[in-house]
């Protein structure tokens, strides 16, 4: 059964994933007055991985039972990254994404991992982007 999932994940790759993402692990900061921060650092602890980009509607929601979250609020947008599940990404990394529209086009995303599951086959995460719609 291993040797199976290693074959699914490696046709998925040529297959779906014609995107690229960058993560950005953030590191805890206290500033002057004792606050405690998330401080990005300017180099991707990984860049340049291969995944498919989709949107969040139209795919199961992880976020609507979690009222709570920052990505049911209006003025945000959501897309989910769909990637090998040896990537390792944490919730509150943010990730930079560039979605391949064919020949020279493409998009460019950018947000923080809200959620994230966990498969054999792959990994789902959902990102918000503080961004108005």
């Amino acid at each position: 059964m291993i040797g199976a999932e290693k074959k699914l994940r490696e046709a998925a790759k040529k297959i779906f994933y014609t995107d690229r993402f960058s993560v950005f692990r953030g590191q805890a900061e206290t500033d002057g007055d004792g606050y405690c921060r998330s401080a990005y650092p300017q180099q991707a602890t990984f860049s340049s991985v291969p995944c498919l980009i989709c949107s969040a509607d139209g795919l199961f929601n992880l976020a609507t039972k979690n009222k709570s979250l920052v990505a049911n609020r209006p003025g945000y947008e959501q897309f989910r990254i769909i990637c090998s599940p040896e990537v390792t990404v944490v919730i509150g990394d943010r990730v930079s994404c560039e979605k391949n529209l064919g020949r020279s086009l493409t998009h460019l995303y950018t947000g923080v991992v809200q959620k994230a599951a966990y498969y054999a086959t792959h990994l789902e995460l959902l990102v918000t982007n503080e961004r108005l719609i």
